[in-house]
């Protein structure tokens, strides 16, 4: 079976050993993490439910 690497769309052979899978290199893998731990890439979500928990972050004390 084969597929593009999500990071560098470079055409791969799936092989279960591949350790950085879906990925081709720990590169590409790292990079995507990056990126999520930026905020770069995002799910969609409805601000309702931002809203519903932001009161209890706001009133909470240490």
């Amino acid at each position: 079976m084969k597929y593009q690497c999500p990071g560098c769309q470079t055409e791969l052979a799936w092989q279960a050993d591949n350790e950085h899978r879906p990925f081709c290199s720990a590169r590409c893998k790292n990079k995507d993490f990056v990126a999520w731990t930026n905020e770069e890439n995002v799910l969609p979500g409805s601000p309702e439910w931002e809203d519903m928990f932001s009161q209890d972050l706001e009133n909470h004390s240490i």
